[in-house]
């Protein structure tokens, strides 16, 4: 099949609908500045094989009709931050992450170096438990010390 080419004599790049569906995902998350450092991080190549740029990601938005990221939009669909949800809970990032893989806690991510997406919904009443005692991660050779 013979493609047509563009106003720069060149064919248009084919895009994956896999790239396309990430970049839904991601201008849902974070501003386009951010989405092309975690594309270029990844792997992920524009159309034609270059690093993504946020005028890039911008112009890629716009070509399939993406929406942009709006600040307030994760509170608007009742979701917060890896970072948030630690606080809720009243520990630190590290074990909020430890929570999540071992799966106390549900979220998800879009794909690896994404943030988290948590739902508000499903830290509620997970507070009012009561934390055991016992270092989350068992290791026997792990001693507890009693500080007067």
């Amino acid at each position: 099949m013979k493609q047509r080419l563009n106003a720069a004599g060149r064919h248009n790049p084919r895009n994956p609908d896999d790239t396309i569906a990430l970049m839904r995902e991601l201008a849902r998350l974070m501003p386009d500045r951010q989405i092309a450092r975690l594309l270029n991080r990844i792997g992920v190549a524009t159309g034609y094989g270059n690093a993504w740029t946020q005028e890039r990601v911008r112009g890629f938005r716009n070509h399939y009709e993406i929406a942009c990221y709006r600040d307030g939009e994760w509170a608007e669909r009742g979701e917060i931050s890896l970072e948030e949800a630690a606080k809720i809970i009243g520990v630190c990032n590290m074990t909020a992450l430890r929570m999540l893989r071992r799966g106390d806690i549900k979220g998800r991510q879009v794909c690896p170096g994404a943030p988290w997406v948590i739902r508000t919904s499903d830290l509620v009443g997970f507070t009012d438990r009561k934390r055991p005692d016992r270092p989350l991660t068992p290791n026997p050779d792990q001693r507890a010390f009693d500080f007067q």
